[in-house]
């Protein structure tokens, strides 16, 4: 009875570690040459190119995916593709400058990557869910640091570094 508690419990917060790659805004958008890509962020008026091969009517392997909606740019992932997600080591640039760096499960960046902004911000870290999630460092294009643990892109426990050098320790997001 006890292992039977005991796995339920770790089952149950083991759950939230892993992505689901299906999700409300989940949806399947062709791509030209009979091919097909899950697209997590969906939403009206998006369209893609896909430069890279397919199989089965999935995006398959290494290339390059440039989403628009409604015509306009909106992203570029450059990486793999397994089945029409991406999945696999790959660069994501959005419309803005930004780019982040890893790898892709269940078409979400998850473990050690990069990101980098064009107004000089960068981190280096872990990701979850294609968010800035546990142990990292952030540089600000004003020459701030942060060094520790971030939740949700934002950060938790750690070390601040002002521009002027002033630092701040911050404990759950104080």
């Amino acid at each position: 009875m006890i292992r039977f508690l005991f796995t339920l419990i770790f089952i149950a917060f083991s759950l939230p570690m892993f992505p689901q790659t299906y999700t409300l805004c989940d949806k399947w958008v062709d791509c030209g040459k009979d091919c097909q890509l899950l697209d997590p962020y969906y939403s009206d008026g998006v369209t893609f190119s896909w430069d890279g091969p397919s199989r089965g009517g999935k995006a398959n392997g290494y290339g390059t995916a440039i989403k628009y909606v409604n015509g306009e740019y909106e992203s570029t992932y450059v990486g793999e593709y397994k089945n029409g997600i991406r999945e696999g080591k790959g660069k994501f640039t959005h419309k803005d400058g930004s780019s982040k760096i890893g790898t892709f499960v269940n078409g979400q960046l998850m473990g050690y990557g990069t990101m980098e902004s064009e107004n000089g911000d960068s981190y280096e870290g872990n990701f979850i869910n294609y968010r800035c999630h546990g142990k990292g460092k952030v540089r600000w294009g004003n020459g701030s640091t942060f060094e520790g643990f971030l939740v949700a892109d934002a950060p938790y426990s750690g070390k601040l570094t002002s521009y002027d050098g002033d630092i701040t320790y911050i404990h759950k997001g104080i």
